[in-house]
């Protein structure tokens, strides 16, 4: 949108606040009132609803997108994305969120704008978009568009980890489609040589949120043969110029032009940039086999980039390009031994996790290894794991403990939370209950419920700390609030028997059942004594057999004693 507006020229001042705020009023009333171009919609929607000069318009712009989102069927469904909709919540400012994630968390950028559109979807008229002033404010600074230099070395750094708790090896993302809005990778589009600084920086988010657009009926089919006195680099830094209107009038057609040149010319930038135009459908008719021939042609001369695109293609699958986990991997474990950090990390998951592959635990540590060693937290905390339960390699319990606390230290909450368990349980290193309670804090202060419960327990016991029901009683409901199991069932506890709140014989039998839903082993016991006992609920001595049965099978000691003593007195 901004690299096409053609008030931009070499030499003219114009105020990039004014060029944002009208180019994205152009867009919202291109998109709103003449063609409906669902793709572009969702990408922009977030844009020109919040620069929208007037509630009828908005409305306007609201109503064509609940009505593409409902026909496109667009939800997201993926439980990774939980952290971020909890954040837009609380956050009450989508927009912002958008785009600040794409700074600092790459990998999960394409889950923004997934969790932006649900928010808009879930809640379009409680969303407290800042005003227009603000909103090119923020843009600005977020983006330092007045001093950061975009550059080859940034368009191929590491892509930072994921935050998101998961038990022991998490589950990968291969099998998880995102919607076809998905911002696309870093990597969209190769640049030799930045461009002027703020173009380049404007260029670079500009490709991040560019939607899958179609191309004109009238676009050509194949490119047309260029003029050849051009080497292939400088056909590919021409192709650039064009594409984003680099002191040239933008031209997506002449740009194609170029990328062929240097493509046919031996160029793996050229071949990737005609790949992505081909994809989308810039200058060209799209057409996906046209761009996997390319990408590849790019990625077998070991163009970074281009196998990290392919791997991401074939992972989540675009258009009509079938999700390939075989393929994915191949592409991922290519670029992993290029040095890629995050493709380290995602044929890692692919290993541990079977997909695409035989699951191959000693592969699986091998690539967190690497990944761990580039200090990648995600990675660094799966590989002290693998130490831990004699994964892919011998165990160690020690080693496990060194990259636990590497990864707390890089700030992962699951980590901060092990390195707390570490601590008061004396695994690889001296108990310190204090020690623990402070990792325990850590990771609580995050919103991981693992670590809000421990830390419950902690003050519940006064283990490392004070004893304090009243703080206990606190955490134990900020980790139930996530809907984590064992705090439910001690929050019943808390209500059971007046720990730090008043007694409700109510509350602790609804808390019970809560985490008994859940299959917690201990919830299930407590919910039976309920039943037995008639406590906040009516006496169902056949009920309490039947959940006293049910702990037992999930494991449950006291319930196991429990049913003897049942069986003893109701012969």
């Amino acid at each position: 949108a901004l690299s096409g507006r053609s008030t931009l020229r070499d030499g003219e001042k114009y105020s990039y606040q004014s060029l944002l705020k009208d180019a994205l009023l152009d867009l919202a009333e291109k998109f709103a009132t003449e063609n409906k171009n669902y793709q572009e919609l969702f990408a922009l929607h977030p844009l020109f609803s919040a620069t929208a000069k007037d509630n009828e318009f908005r409305e306007k712009s609201e109503k064509i997108l609940l009505e593409a989102l409902k026909q496109e069927n667009l939800l997201p469904e993926s439980q990774s994305l939980k952290h971020y909709l909890k954040a837009v919540y609380h956050a009450k400012d989508p927009l912002y969120l958008f785009l600040a994630a794409g700074c600092d968390d790459k990998s999960f950028y394409a889950e923004i704008i997934e969790t932006t559109l649900s928010h808009l979807l879930a809640h379009p008229k409680n969303i407290d978009f800042p005003d227009e002033e603000a909103l090119i404010d923020k843009i600005l600074a977020r983006f330092d568009l007045e001093n950061k230099l975009l550059n080859k070395e940034e368009l191929l750094r590491d892509i930072a980890p994921s935050h998101e708790s998961a038990p022991e090896i998490p589950v990968i993302s291969a099998s998880e489609k995102t919607a076809e809005t998905a911002a696309v990778s870093a990597e969209t589009i190769a640049i030799n040589k930045p461009a002027e600084e703020k173009k380049a920086e404007i260029d670079e988010w500009q490709t991040r949120v560019m939607p899958q657009v179609k191309a004109p009926e009238s676009a050509q089919t194949q490119p047309p043969q260029a003029a050849p006195d051009l080497s292939p680099e400088e056909a590919n830094e021409e192709g650039i110029r064009l594409f984003k209107g680099d002191g040239v009038a933008q031209d997506h057609e002449a740009a194609v032009q170029m990328f062929a040149q240097a493509a046919r010319g031996g160029s793996p930038e050229g071949q990737y940039n005609l790949a992505f135009c081909y994809l989308g459908g810039y200058g060209i008719a799209q057409d996906n086999a046209n761009a996997l021939k390319w990408y590849d042609q790019a990625a077998q001369k070991s163009y970074l980039p281009a196998m990290c695109r392919l791997a991401e293609i074939y992972e989540k699958g675009q258009g009509a390009i079938k999700p390939n986990a075989k393929l994915a991997l191949h592409w991922y474990e290519r670029a992993a031994l290029n040095g890629h950090t995050e493709s380290q990390f995602k044929t890692a998951q692919y290993y541990a996790q079977g997909e695409g592959c035989t699951k191959n635990y000693e592969q699986a540590a091998k690539y967190y290894l690497l990944a761990a060693e580039n200090n990648h937290a995600q990675a660094q905390y799966n590989y002290g794991v693998c130490c831990y339960m004699a994964l892919g390699r011998k165990k160690d319990i020690d080693e496990s403990f060194r990259w636990y606390q590497k990864a707390a230290d890089n700030g992962l909450a699951i980590a901060q939370n092990e390195l707390g368990n570490c601590y008061f349980y004396s695994s690889g290193t001296e108990k310190n209950d204090a020690e623990a309670v402070k990792w325990y804090q850590k990771a609580a202060a995050s919103d991981y419920p693992p670590a809000e419960c421990n830390l419950a327990v902690r003050y519940y016991l006064g283990q490392g700390v004070k004893e304090n029901n009243a703080e206990a009683f606190k955490w134990f409901q900020k980790a139930a609030s996530h809907g984590y199991a064992e705090a439910e069932n001690y929050l019943g506890l808390c209500y059971d028997n007046g720990y730090g709140t008043k007694k409700d014989q109510k509350s602790a039998f609804s808390y019970y059942s809560l985490a008994a839903e859940k299959k917690y082993p201990e919830a299930v016991n407590n919910l039976a004594l309920c039943y037995y006992y008639g406590t906040g609920t009516k006496k169902d001595k056949n009920k309490a057999k039947e959940l006293f049965m049910e702990a037992s099978s999930l494991g449950s000691q006291d319930a196991k004693d429990n049913l003897k003593k049942f069986y003893k007195i109701h012969q």
